[in-house]
């Protein structure tokens, strides 16, 4: 899929067939992941891949707006080393970078992805901190959802040119 027609046609999708995904696709998405950009090129991002079944449902099970884990074929724990990176703005920077990232090579190979967010101190830090071990020191910053999708969703036109700003605002 071409880089333009990808951005502009991703969509969140949280209902995946029963389908597992490849090795080599998930390596993929994490390719992906590593490639994006971080502040002063710290890359202080470590990544973990979830395909067990029990913690997929547990991370579903967690919050409303993390359910889709249950069903999916594959999570990723978005996480950042704060021996790499001291400052907290610049970690979640580099982790939405690598998200986004993620869900637009996962899409771009067909599958289906949605961002779910991890607050700073928020009951799905705790939780997340818990399922998945995380040592002191690693923050988690998004929990990213994949596989093969089971629903289609409209892709409307997002441009505004009224938040288009010349020069100035």
């Amino acid at each position: 899929m071409e880089a333009i027609n990808a951005i502009l046609t991703r969509r969140s999708i949280r209902k995946y067939k029963a389908e597992g995904v490849p090795e080599d696709t998930m390596r993929k998405v994490l390719e992906c992941g590593f490639a994006a950009p971080t502040a002063r090129n710290r890359r202080p991002l470590h990544f973990i891949l979830i395909q067990e079944r029990k913690t997929l449902s547990e991370l579903g099970s967690m919050h409303t707006f993390t359910a889709m884990a249950a069903g999916s074929a594959f999570a990723v724990l978005i996480c950042a080393d704060s021996a790499l990176e001291e400052r907290r703005q610049f970690m979640d920077q580099d982790g939405s970078a690598a998200a986004e990232n993620m869900l637009l090579g996962a899409h771009a190979m067909g599958l289906g992805g949605v961002w779910c967010g991890i607050q700073e101190g928020g009951d799905r830090e705790v939780a997340v901190r818990r399922i998945c071990s995380l040592p002191e020191g690693i923050a988690p910053i998004a929990l990213m959802v994949f596989g093969v999708p089971d629903e289609v969703r409209e892709v409307p036109d997002r441009y505004d040119s009224g938040r288009v700003h010349a020069d100035r605002w």
